[in-house]
Parts: C-alpha cells; sequence; structure tokens
C-alpha cells in the first residue's frame, strides 16, 4: 500500500475542495431538480386522470388483482425512468466533468439496465405486498405492511453484499497481508465476527474511495475499494475501519433498524389517514384501488422531506461519536484525521459546507469539524513536548 505519512499532510487540498465546492452546487441543484420532477410528474398524474386510466387499462387486461398491480407499477415504473433519463445522464456529466467516474458509456448504461431491473423487482415486490395488506387486512393494514418491511429490510442487509455487490464490482477476498491481520485483530478487539476482508475493484468505474462493513452475521465482511488499499497508509486504512467498527460498538445497527422501524410505523399510519382523506378528490373511492399509488408515493415525498434534516441531526452526532470511539479503539486519531483528508479531496466532498447546507443535507458533521475533533483528541493523548 501506497501513501504519505498520515503526519506529513494534515491540510486539506485547496483546489480540490475548490473544485468540491462547485460539484456540490450542481449536485444540490440536480437533486432538487429530481425531486420537483418526480413530486410534480406523480401529483399530475392524478387530475389529469392518468393514474385511473392506467389502472382502467390495467383491469380490462385482466382479473387478478396481483396482475392488476404488476402491470401498473411496471409501466408506471418504466415510463418515469425513461422519462428521467435527461436528469441521469446531466448527473454522470457532472461527474465525468469533475473527474469522479471514467467509466465508459456502454458500462454505464449497462449498469443503469440492472439497477432498472432490480428496481422494478423490489418495487413490485413491494408495492404487491402493500395493496395485499390492504385487500386482506382492511384498517389495519398499515400495521401488517409494517411487519413485512422491516423483514424485508434485514433480509436485504444480510444478503446484499453477497448477492448484489458482485453483480456490480468484481470483488475477491484478500489473503493473508498486514493489513488483513491487523484488520481482523481490530474487529476482534472491538467484539466483531467478520467473514473476511475484500478487495472491491472499483477503480474501472469511479475514482471514489470507499471502505464499509457489510452484511448480517454470517456475510458480515469488511469492503475495501481497491482506491483505498492502493493510496492509503495501512494506519490510515485501520482508521477508517475502526471508525465503522465504533459504530457497531456503540450498537448504530440495532439503533438505526429501530428508528427507521418506528418512523416509518408512524408514516404509514399517517400516510392511510393521507390517502383516505384525499383520493375521492380525483375520482377514486377504495383504498385498495392502484390509482391510489401516486398519493402513497406524494405522502412519502412529503414525510421524508419533512423528517429528513431531523434524521440526519441524529446522524450526525452519532457519526462524530463514532469519530472519538474509533480513533480510541485503533489508537491513531491522526491516522483517521488523515484518512478523511485524503477521503475529501478524492471524492470531492466539501469539507466546509454552509452551515444551513450542513444542517439540511449533511449526514456526517462536516468534514473541517470531525479533523479538528480528531487532531484534538491527539494533542490531549500525546505527552507534553511530543511530536506524536
Amino acid at each position: 500500500m501506497m501513501g504519505d505519512d498520515p503526519e506529513d499532510d494534515l491540510e486539506f487540498d485547496e483546489a480540490k475542495q475548490l473544485l468540491a465546492k462547485r460539484y456540490q452546487r450542481e449536485a444540490i441543484l440536480l437533486s432538487l431538480l429530481s425531486l420537483a420532477f418526480f413530486s410534480t410528474l406523480t401529483f399530475a398524474s392524478l387530475p389529469s386522470g392518468i393514474s385511473l386510466r392506467l389502472e382502467s387499462w390495467a383491469h380490462n387486461s385482466n382479473s387478478s388483482p396481483w396482475l392488476i398491480v404488476a402491470l401498473y407499477v411496471s409501466v408506471a415504473y418504466v415510463f418515469l425512468n425513461v422519462l428521467s433519463l435527461p436528469i441521469r445522464v446531466v448527473g454522470r456529466q457532472s461527474d465525468l466533468k469533475y473527474g469522479l467516474t471514467k467509466q465508459s458509456w456502454p458500462s454505464w448504461a449497462g449498469d443503469r439496465m440492472k439497477s432498472l431491473a432490480f428496481g422494478l423487482l423490489f418495487a413490485v415486490v413491494a408495492i404487491e405486498a402493500l395493496y395485499w395488506s390492504i385487500r386482506n387486512f382492511g384498517t389495519l393494514w398499515w400495521l401488517v405492511f409494517w411487519m413485512l418491511s422491516v423483514g424485508f429490510t434485514l433480509v436485504a442487509g444480510y444478503v446484499a453484499p453477497v448477492l448484489f455487490l458482485p453483480l456490480f464490482y468484481r470483488v475477491r477476498r484478500m489473503e493473508d497481508t498486514d493489513v488483513v491481520e491487523r484488520l481482523e485483530d481490530l474487529a476482534d478487539r472491538a467484539g466483531v465476527k467478520v467473514m473476511g476482508v475484500y478487495e472491491v475493484r472499483s477503480s474501472p468505474k469511479t475514482e471514489r474511495g470507499t471502505a464499509a462493513l457489510a452484511g448480517l452475521g454470517h456475510t458480515r465482511r469488511i469492503l475495501l475499494s481497491d482506491h483505498i488499499l492502493r493510496n492509503y497508509t495501512t494506519d490510515e486504512v485501520e482508521g477508517i475501519l475502526a471508525h465503522e467498527l465504533a459504530h457497531h460498538v456503540q450498537r448504530d445497527s440495532a439503533f438505526y433498524l429501530l428508528l427507521s422501524a418506528s418512523t416509518s410505523l408512524v408514516a404509514l399510519l399517517l400516510s392511510d389517514l393521507f390517502v383516505r382523506s384525499t383520493m375521492s378528490h380525483f375520482g377514486i373511492s377504495g383504498l385498495s384501488q392502484i390509482a391510489n399509488l401516486p398519493l402513497f408515493a406524494l405522502f412519502a415525498i412529503l414525510f421524508r422531506t419533512a423528517t429528513g434534516p431531523l434524521s440526519r441531526y441524529v446522524s450526525r452526532r452519532r457519526e462524530s461519536r463514532a469519530d472519538i470511539i474509533g480513533a480510541s479503539l485503533s489508537g491513531h486519531p491522526r491516522s483517521l484525521a488523515s484518512a478523511l483528508i485524503k477521503l475529501h479531496n478524492q471524492n470531492l466532498s466539501d469539507a466546509t459546507p454552509p452551515a444551513v447546507v450542513e444542517a439540511l443535507l449533511y449526514t456526517h458533521p462536516s468534514g473541517h469539524r470531525r479533523v479538528e475533533a480528531l487532531l484534538s483528541m491527539a494533542e490531549r493523548r500525546e505527552p507534553s513536548g511530543s511530536n506524536r
């Protein structure tokens, strides 16, 4: 593994950060455009009668409620993705302009097709479960669907690193190297059982560096992109993983599962009230009609937009604690600080965003504040007069 001594350069690259600010502004504008596009199109399908006509077409094609839902969802999903293609192309052009990707257009198109196929499959399964719950459990449909969604979340977390990641990237298990030994020893000290350390060959597609602790139980593994393995010191890699392991130490997986489950339960109950009180305005008479789907989608958009800043605030607090716990676990706060600087420069992440942008959009504290906290921790731990 290559990389400078983490103490040689503990400052953000000014040129990279200038690019990061420009890239972030474009990314935020594109996200807002995408949100406005989907919200407008979803709402427009109701007063225009498009949703009712699509339901009527699906109903005339067959009489099975399962097939009606599948046809409606498939047509709507493909239609929305075709119309949103220009937005996605602009986003890719931005990544190309700022040097964040070198993936060819054919390769990108192939990945898009795979993503669309899996997205359609999951959408059909989820919405079939939604309307099955409504048809069979009446006023308690939201409770039944909530239980199904929690179970699906657990299954997805278990199988994702094994089944889905290799469809997009080459993944190989690393054997008998110094970094593997150190990372597995670090995981043992944190009380986390991992099923190996894996290299994710992402460099042919992206210039971003990533590292993660993914999976559950027998699928939990350490994932490191080849960018990280080539350009970061072993101490820096250990620091990054220590941060991820700190989430396990402070039981963040259980916390976020409980938070997500609680939030989704409230959202589903409120969505029931919302759809029942508004559907008659658009000529829809029954909750079990698939023509109601845009109303459920609109409520989901409104709910996530309203609760997003609070959930991101909670996330930033827990990420801050994970930095400190992780630095204590590895014993090298400066190495984590150095790794964070490299990640922000490499991924074009703005380390000093405006306060309002950080409050509304960031799931992690700003890079500058994270590094300052880690360096302050390092200074407190070092003997007086020491350079370490």
